[in-house]
Parts: C-alpha cells; structure tokens; sequence
C-alpha cells in the first residue's frame, strides 16, 4: 500500500488572455488557481502508518490517500484529488 499527503495551494497564475492597462502599458492579465502537491509518507503501508500520516496530515489540514503498490503514478492522483476537493470546498464557500 502506498499512502500519500495531498494538499492544494491557490498560487498558480493563469492568463485569462485579456489585457490590461497599467501606467501606460498594456499586461497581461492573470487569475489565481489551485495547484496541488502531494508527498509520500515512507513506511511500510500499514495500517498503524496510515494512522500516523492522518494524525501528522491533519496538523496541517492536508489530506491522507492510500493507493495500491502497483499504481503507476499516486502522487499525480493524489494532487488530482485534492485539487477537486479544494475547488468543491471553494463553491461550497
């Protein structure tokens, strides 16, 4: 079992292909999005690690995933999922 810390950051600048006027220059205009990161909680995958990650993961709000030991890419995934997750919070808001 892998087990993964998520969480989601609103700091990526994307442009909205618009520009605008500042001090006689035109910019281009930006706005904020999520951008997700994620680690691995080294351990053997047990259930008293997962424990453990929850407990740590919590101090900070982050969000604890656990996926199989064949899965190819679980950071990608985990920083997927919590990115959606802070865009839902964000509607629900």
């Amino acid at each position: 079992m892998q087990i993964v810390i998520a969480w989601a950051e609103q700091t990526a600048l994307v442009p909205t292909g618009r520009h605008v006027m500042r001090d006689m220059n035109w910019f281009p205009e930006f706005r904020a999005d999520w951008e997700g990161k994620a680690c691995m909680w080294l351990g053997k995958g047990t259930e008293a690690d997962v424990e453990k990650a929850k407990a740590y993961a919590k101090t900070d709000g982050r969000l604890v995933f656990t996926f199989p030991a064949d899965e190819k890419d679980p950071l990608g995934k985990a920083r997927a999922k919590a990115v959606a997750f802070a865009k839902l919070e964000e509607l629900a808001a």
